[in-house]
This record gives structure tokens, C-alpha cells and sequence, in this order.
């Protein structure tokens, strides 16, 4: 590749940066999820980093989950993201995770893909908790 397409690809990708097109949480989400559900930062760095990637960007094992544009492309709210985690995830050892941990990594995820999150999530306000908007 010439040196002027690099040029042309590192100012692309640097637009749809800055546009929000980029896929998967900011430092500051991935922090502020950390400080609301401290917990579900480690959880997901131990269970769902290796296949979706440091800020949940996504990677060739499994599709971008964190980010405004991402969480709530397939779960409308925070009580079918924990269905479906509970159930299905992690993908090496579906259903390991117990229900408080699946809490706390819903708050997680929610909190970092830049939602805000007043109270920890669970079965009484995740219902109520729109991903999708």
C-alpha cells in the first residue's frame, strides 16, 4: 500500500471514530461501567473479553456487544440481555454464570455501552430499562 493510502485509510477510519460509527464501549463507558457495577467489569473481563474483544468491539470468535449502536441492536431491554446471558453465555460454558453474577454483568454492559443506570439492574427495573433507544 502507497504511503498516501495509508494516509487515506487512517483519516477514514478516524471519521467514522469520531462520527460514532465505531463499534464497541469508550475507555470513559468501560470506566463508568467499572464504577457502577465493579463486579460485572471483572466478570466480563474473565468471561466475555476473549471472544468479544477488550471493549467489547467484537473479534473473529464472537460479534461487538458493548457500545451505544450495539447493545440494544438485538435486546430491546436489560431483562432479555440477562435471559439471554444467563442461558447462553459464555459460549464455552453456557449457564455457568449464577444469577447475581448475570446481574452485575448486565449493569456492566449497560453502564459502559453509555446508558445510564441509576440503580443496579435486576429483575424489578431491567424490564423497564430500554436498550433499544
Amino acid at each position: 500500500m502507497l504511503k498516501a493510502d495509508w494516509v487515506l485509510a487512517a483519516a477514514i477510519a478516524g471519521f467514522t471514530v469520531a462520527c460514532g460509527g465505531g463499534v464497541g464501549a469508550t475507555d470513559a463507558g468501560m470506566q463508568t461501567g467499572r464504577d457502577v457495577a465493579a463486579t460485572g467489569g471483572l466478570l466480563f473481563e474473565r468471561n466475555c473479553q476473549s471472544c468479544h474483544g477488550e471493549h467489547g468491539e467484537g473479534t473473529d470468535k464472537g460479534p461487538a456487544v458493548l457500545g451505544k449502536k450495539r447493545i440494544g441492536k438485538r435486546f430491546k431491554n436489560a431483562q432479555l440481555l440477562f435471559e439471554f446471558i444467563e442461558k447462553e453465555m459464555p459460549k464455552d460454558n453456557p449457564g455457568s454464570l449464577d444469577v447475581a453474577q448475570c446481574w452485575n454483568l448486565v449493569t456492566f454492559m449497560v453502564a459502559a455501552s453509555g446508558k445510564k443506570v441509576e440503580d443496579r439492574l435486576s429483575e424489578s427495573n431491567a424490564e423497564d430499562t430500554r436498550l433499544d433507544k
